[in-house]
C-alpha cells in the first residue's frame, strides 16, 4: 500500500516524517535486522510497524 508513495508517518515519539516510502516485509527484516515485523523505510530510516503509530498517503 505504501511502497513507492509519498507518505506522512507519524512515530511513536509524535516525530513526523514526510517522504517516498519503501515497503520491507517481514522476511527481509528477520533476514537484515533481526526483527521480525515489517517496515517503511524512508531517508534511509526503517519505521518498524510497531513504531508507527499514524501513517497516511498524499495524494
Amino acid at each position: 500500500m505504501y511502497d513507492n508513495r509519498f507518505i506522512r508517518l507519524v512515530d511513536g515519539l509524535g516525530d513526523i516524517y514526510e517522504g517516498v516510502a519503501h515497503y520491507d516485509s517481514r522476511d527481509y527484516n528477520l533476514h537484515e535486522y533481526g526483527k521480525d515485523e515489517e517496515s517503511i523505510q524512508m531517508s534511509h530510516t526503517i519505521f518498524l510497524k510497531s513504531f508507527i503509530k499514524k501513517s497516511c498517503v498524499h495524494s
